[in-house]
């Protein structure tokens, strides 16, 4: 890792001084990477028309023909987009063949989120180091956002796309941590420790000076995304306070928080300890997650199609998906509300 610049904050070398570098420095930290201020790594900057799609975000009155213009303007998407039209999951009779009537199939606040995420997954795919697995990234951010979706569709939260960006983008820091020091990542990432452990976030300031999601947040606050998007990504590995929901930014950070935790819940780590975790915080309803994975594994599959040059041929985040729903099949809901798995 390149010197340039002012020194990283960093802690006193007494033992654990992670936790000494408070959330303010590892903003100024993160903030100072972007900047190019500490450290030679190439910052990922976004083309004219994603930056348009992040300001349609913020834009509720957007048109069916201003957002297809966008659309029409790059082939790829618009490929991708009528054949996603076009898949089992939306039961067209008739083929669609325009996409403006793609855009009546899928609604128009689903083609702008995902179109925004079909860009964003070719910035950050270019951004990425040669060595870094970004299949397999993408896969679980993938996951993360259909399954934040659902959860915000079970909550009877209207922030359905916040929901997808939040989970689709709450790892993008790692992708610039493996840019900073592509060793000290590789060693840190390879222990035992789940996706949804926070004390790696206090290895990584150690390291780094910063986290993944202080880091990733800031990113998308410099991509111009609206603040709740930043906020939640920043705070995923941190429990929320007591239920609000009416609060939109209550939701948002209890959705990344729950997104956070789908990884090891799909590997089958800590299962029954996320399920109860996540009901006591008032953000699903146990009885209500078994539809939320059927529904999450169908978008998975349908999304499988946009996002296919990002994602490896067999997907395992798909199989990962498809049996994590068979397995809470054979569970009763009582079961997963009282059973404790051993230490």
């Amino acid at each position: 890792m390149a010197d340039s610049g002012e020194a990283l904050i960093r802690p006193e070398s007494t033992p654990n001084t992670a936790a000494r570098i408070n959330a303010a420095e590892r903003r100024q930290n993160a903030q100072a990477f972007l900047k190019g201020q500490r450290g030679d790594i190439h910052i990922p900057t976004l083309p004219a028309s994603t930056a348009l799609l992040i300001d349609m975000c913020r834009d509720v009155n957007i048109s069916y023909k201003k957002l297809g213009t966008i659309i029409h303007s790059d082939t790829g998407l618009s490929v991708r987009i009528l054949r996603m039209a076009n898949s089992a999951y939306y039961g067209q009779v008739q083929s669609v063949t325009s996409v403006v009537r793609a855009l009546t199939v899928l609604g128009l606040n689903e083609v702008r989120t995902i179109g925004l995420g079909y860009k964003i997954a070719d910035v950050i795919r270019e951004a990425a180091s040669s060595s870094f697995d970004f299949e397999s990234y993408w896969e679980r951010s993938l996951l993360m956002a259909v399954l934040a979706r659902e959860i915000a569709r079970q909550m009877g939260s209207p922030l359905l796309d916040e929901a997808f960006l939040v989970g689709l983008l709450q790892d993008v820091g790692l992708i610039l941590l493996a840019k900073i020091n592509e060793q000290a990542f590789r060693t840190m990432w390879s222990g035992s420790h789940g996706w949804s452990d926070a004390s790696v976030l206090d290895q990584e300031a150690q390291v780094f000076g910063t986290d993944h999601p202080t880091l990733g947040a800031e990113l998308c606050s410099m991509w111009k995304f609206p603040d709740i998007l930043s906020r939640g990504i920043r705070l995923q590995h941190t429990p929320p306070p007591a239920a609000n929901v009416g609060n939109p930014e209550w939701q948002i950070h209890a959705l990344a928080y729950a997104a956070a935790q789908m990884p090891d819940f799909l590997e089958g780590s800590r299962a029954c300890l996320i399920v109860s975790d996540l009901e006591g915080r008032g953000i699903w309803k146990t009885e209500r997650f078994r539809q939320i994975f059927t529904q999450a594994y169908d978008a998975f599959r349908s999304l499988s199609v946009l996002f296919e040059r990002h994602l490896s041929k067999d997907p395992q985040a798909s199989g990962a998906m498809l049996n994590a729903t068979t397995r809470l099949k054979k569970l009763s809901t009582d079961q997963l509300r009282v059973f404790q798995p051993p230490e």
